[in-house]
């Protein structure tokens, strides 16, 4: 592989009743994904500069808005974790289907979105982060029904039991939006 190209890989079905679309551009070397924190800071800066925005005088309707997240704890995951100390917890990320920017393509309507989840415990130094990519696909009856309801995405955790905040960041990547809200949750012992 040469690592001044850049690589693609698609994937599709045409089974009966299975509608599959998947689209990754890829280079063979080069930076790291971007960290929860770095995506965080990002939704934040894009936050604080809507608020300026919007109180200049004519120029509200320049401003991007924030994208609406809503974060709801699911709990204890079914997933077995190999480490007892550290079980799979679930969390639901909810963004509705007309703040994500949609593009059209081919067949379907496809929308980016990525997800990071920064962790910190209130009863000690611990701290984690993850991060999901997640890419929404809809053929043209799907999208019509989908766009009236929330868009729903489980991240699995997998943390310590104990009291945490989670902080949640999104990026709408074609849309190059952001958003982000803040959970605290008691992992149950």
């Amino acid at each position: 592989m040469d690592p001044k190209k850049t690589y693609s890989v698609k994937v599709s079905t045409r089974k009966a009743g299975v509608n599959m679309l998947a689209r990754s551009a890829f280079k063979s070397a080069g930076a790291a994904p971007r960290a929860a924190a770095a995506l965080a800071a990002d939704a934040g800066c894009a936050s604080l500069a809507a608020k300026v925005e919007e109180r200049r005088p004519g120029a509200s309707r320049l401003a991007k808005r924030p994208l609406p997240v809503v974060l709801d704890w699911k709990g204890r995951s079914t997933l077995s974790s190999k480490d007892p100390a550290k079980p799979f917890w679930k969390l639901d990320v909810k963004i509705p289907h007309e703040a994500l920017t949609f593009r059209p393509e081919e067949d379907a309507m496809l929308a980016s979105v990525q997800i990071a989840v920064e962790a910190v415990s209130l009863d000690g130094p611990l701290r984690d982060s993850f991060s999901d990519d997640w890419f929404l696909s809809y053929s043209g009856p799907e999208y019509k029904e989908a766009r009236d309801h929330d868009a729903v995405r489980g991240v699995t955790l997998q943390l310590p039991p104990g009291r945490w905040e989670l902080k949640v960041s999104v990026h709408d990547a074609l849309g190059d939006a952001f958003g982000g809200a803040t959970l605290r949750v008691e992992a149950g012992r």
